[in-house]
């Protein structure tokens, strides 16, 4: 369903999903195309945008994101310079890393800031993607890779749900 017209999404229809932060986590919100391009977007900024198709067999999906998806969040990241978006994408990337989406080639230190090089799957002639780490704590990290794990595999939430 559109968050901005309240109205269905009819199977074949295209539409602009984002991922927002709300009071209870991450969520996402969905838009129709049209509604988009009309500049409905979301009351808080979004840690990623794309653009998909309605398609009724992904009520049954088991994940609310695909595998797709997610690699499409990743990317829409790669020039984010806000701090907690930062943090978002090298949480993605360990989550990514772990499901074989993307593979760890190097780890080194720059500045005394850790950098990982990463490459997706299948894509080696492509050139590798760094990604900084956050200053972050063992315990924040496990309490943000939690979070995101449940946000990307709770089943249950069709697109267009807000949350």
């Amino acid at each position: 369903m559109c968050a901005a017209t309240r109205q269905p999404f009819k199977p074949g229809d295209h539409f602009v999903a984002t991922l927002v932060e709300s009071p209870a986590g991450l969520a996402r919100v969905d838009y129709s195309l049209p509604a988009w391009e009309s500049g409905a977007r979301p009351g808080s900024p979004a840690f990623g945008v794309w653009r998909s198709v309605f398609q009724p067999h992904a009520l049954e999906k088991k994940r609310l994101f695909d595998d797709d998806e997610v690699l499409d969040i990743f990317e829409s990241l790669a020039s984010a310079s806000d701090e907690r978006q930062v943090r978002f994408r090298y949480i993605l990337t360990l989550l990514l890393a772990r499901r074989r989406l993307l593979r760890i080639i190097e780890r080194k230190s720059r500045n005394g800031v850790t950098v990982l090089t990463v490459k997706r799957r299948g894509e080696a002639d492509l050139p590798a993607i760094e990604v900084t780490a956050p200053d972050l704590t063992e315990e924040a990290l496990a309490d943000c890779m939690e979070q995101l794990g449940r946000v990307i595999d709770e089943g249950g939430q069709a697109p267009g749900g807000a949350g």
